[in-house]
């Protein structure tokens, strides 16, 4: 006697419940593994460049700092010219 379900005449319904449980996950479960292998290569790829771009975003805060610096001293010198000027009688503008 033949097994019942290859029996039975295929169906729309009959596809559409052997889609919905046994291709839908596999292809799910396929996906989902490459997903997470590429997510691993941009997470590591990213690492990368972090580690590539941190000695870049130290030297670009030490000229930051010495830009602060040599502007708060710029100031002060401006602020001793005008002063200097006035003293003696002459037009000085900071800037």
């Amino acid at each position: 006697m033949a097994d019942e379900s290859t029996t039975k005449p295929l169906t729309l319904h009959t596809l559409e419940k052997y889609n919905k449980k046994v291709l839908l996950p596999e292809i799910k479960g396929i996906v989902d593994g490459r997903m997470l292998h590429y997510t691993n290569e941009i997470l590591k790829d990213n690492d990368k460049v972090i580690e590539e771009l941190k000695p870049l975003r130290e030297e670009q805060q030490a000229i930051n700092q010495n830009y602060k610096t040599l502007d708060k001293r710029l100031d002060k010198v401006e602020t001793f010219a005008e002063e200097s000027a006035e003293m003696v009688g002459i037009e000085f503008k900071k800037g």
